[in-house]
């Protein structure tokens, strides 16, 4: 990229830099002035070149770019003191917060939205892998913990528009890694302690109907302690590297789980980074090909600064240590959603989450109401936090799921970001063990989903350049329609129109048994794949579903 100098307005307390025509940065000054570094938040402030206007009235400045204009009075202290003008609106921001805030809906844009670098850490060059000898004394391994009080940048979406403000919002904050092609099959996943030899059975049952696994999870039971330690449990893998080797012969990927427990007092301190990454290289270097980074609720990795929480540190941190150890490859790792427990939405992801795909929403339940909030954050975590792989345990976490229920769950996978089964202990999602209709459907929607592969992949590839999501809400496309705004449908890879089945299906007066969902046709004219039928859209449909 090009060097330049941002345009920049100094007062006694604060700066302000017009970083492009729509994005502003406000700045308070600290004990040891401005901070000009990359931080863990913002990666890039060097965007294309803003045209910036002066003109001085009274006690007033007035500032212009060619979307906005702002006056800042001469005694100006905070942001509050600033008004903002857009062409269809005046305003001022006042109460900003620090605090993360989800992204704003397609189809319902602010005047402004507020990115507040807080906490505001620089990073080393190493970043979360293991320092260098340099470093070797230092408590915070090269990283720096920088005075913010207020550091925010300024997005206008109203007047800029909601595709200008993602593209801004990637450009300062870093793309969306492109993800390998091996995370969009099927991947199978069960909390159980499974030997080697059971692996491969379970694989050769999977591959005799059909169902080739991309990726086999082995949660925390690979290792001594099943829950803490690096140690390989040689019960169950005797010859860890000769396991690995196999697999792959079979062009199957493995994902380790790991509840990480602290080597250090402090989050940053160079024996927490150089353990750490010696533990998890280990495992890279004799074969294994990604990590899940379980966050855990009891014993986890400490914040490296209030604020900054455990989640999107542990993405940092074993994704660079993974990219280190892998650097021929791209990098992959599992982690929890931060804002999303269990299921249920807790509050805003982290700013950065975007940049270490990919996600799950944590332990649900085998009930139709965890189905449907599947849905809900798949679909509003693209927007929201700009996260595309966010996904779920296929069949719920606990419970044991009914066929119909089952199947419902397997076919929102096709049309998901993500194909994981998963389940607790003493459970199973295998297909020999529901019915053989269920074991068919799932067999049919997998492969359903391997033909679209190219479609897939293709929007992973505009995930990585332009952060739209693989589920778009339909606001995206249809902003000014009321009906555009409903998270329990939405486009697939763009041009592919899914309404999830999320409830048991009925008998109607003539005592058939189908599932009735309503759909919203956009305007367009419309093919059901399914039937054949041909809808002209904007109209509702209430749609038979059958298995």
């Amino acid at each position: 990229m090009a060097s330049f100098s941002i345009p920049e307005i100094y007062f006694e307390t604060f700066r302000i830099q017009i970083i492009s025509n729509c994005l502003l940065r406000f700045e308070k000054k600290g004990p040891t002035g401005y901070e000009d570094q990359s931080t863990f938040h913002v990666v890039a402030r060097e965007f294309d070149f803003a045209v910036l206007k002066t003109k001085y009235k009274g006690a007033k400045i007035k500032f212009s770019t060619a979307d906005i204009d702002f006056d800042i009075p001469v005694y100006a202290q905070n942001l509050s003191d600033i008004t903002f003008k857009t062409e269809n609106s005046n305003f001022k921001i006042n109460n900003p917060s620090l605090k993360s805030q989800n992204l704003p809906e397609p189809g319902n844009l602010p005047d402004y939205w507020l990115l507040a670098d807080y906490p505001r850490l620089i990073p080393p060059e190493h970043g979360a892998t293991a320092p260098d000898k340099e470093y070797s004394e230092d408590f915070l391994s090269g990283w720096q913990i920088s005075d913010c009080e207020q550091d925010f940048y300024i997005f206008f979406p109203a007047a800029n528009g909601y595709d200008n403000f993602r593209k801004t919002l990637i450009e300062l904050t870093g793309n969306i890694p492109l993800i390998p092609r091996y995370l969009l099959g099927f991947i199978y996943s069960r909390y159980h302690p499974f030997s080697d030899s059971q692996i491969y059975d379970v694989l050769h049952k999977l591959l005799l109907r059909k169902m080739p696994p991309d990726i086999f999870v082995i949660d925390t039971d690979w290792r001594e302690n099943a829950s803490s330690g690096y140690e390989v449990n040689k019960e169950l893998f005797p010859d860890l590297e000769t396991f690995f080797k196999i697999m792959h012969d079979k062009n199957v990927k493995i994902m380790f789980n790991d509840h990480p427990e602290p080597f250090a007092d402090i989050a940053l301190a160079p024996e927490e980074l150089k353990k750490r990454e010696a533990a998890l290289a280990k495992f890279l270097n004799s074969g294994l090909d990604c990590w899940w980074y379980d966050r855990n609720w009891k014993v986890s990795l400490d914040e490296p600064a209030p604020g900054l929480g455990k989640d999107i540190w542990g993405m940092r941190l074993y994704y660079e240590i993974t990219q280190k150890i892998k650097p021929q490859n791209r990098t992959l790792i599992l982690a929890n959603v931060p804002g999303i427990r269990n299921g249920f939405k807790t509050g805003p992801s982290n700013i950065a989450s975007h940049r270490y795909p990919f996600w799950w929403t944590g332990d649900s339940d085998a009930d139709w109401g965890s189905l449907k909030r599947a849905v809900e954050n798949a679909v509003n975590e693209g927007f929201k936090s700009l996260m595309p792989y966010v996904s779920e345990d296929i069949g719920g976490h606990f419970g044991q799921p009914s066929n119909e229920l089952y199947a419902r769950f397997l076919q929102f996978a096709a049309f998901s970001p993500i194909f994981r089964i998963h389940c607790s202990a003493g459970l199973t999602r295998d297909p020999w063990d529901f019915s053989e209709e269920t074991a068919r459907i799932m067999a049919n929607y997998l492969g359903l989903r391997l033909k679209l592969l190219p479609t897939i992949y293709n929007a992973a590839v505009k995930a990585n350049l332009e952060g739209l999501p693989l589920l778009g809400r339909c606001d995206f496309e249809w902003p000014s329609y009321r009906e555009a705004s409903n998270s329990y449908q939405y486009l697939f890879c763009e041009n592919l129109l899914v309404a999830p089945v999320f409830e048991p299906v009925k008998k109607d007066k003539n005592f058939r048994e189908n599932a009735i969902r309503e759909v919203w046709i956009p305007p367009g004219l419309w093919h059901d794949t399914w039937t054949g039928s041909l809808y002209q859209g904007p109209t509702r449909k209430f749609l038979r579903c059958p298995a």
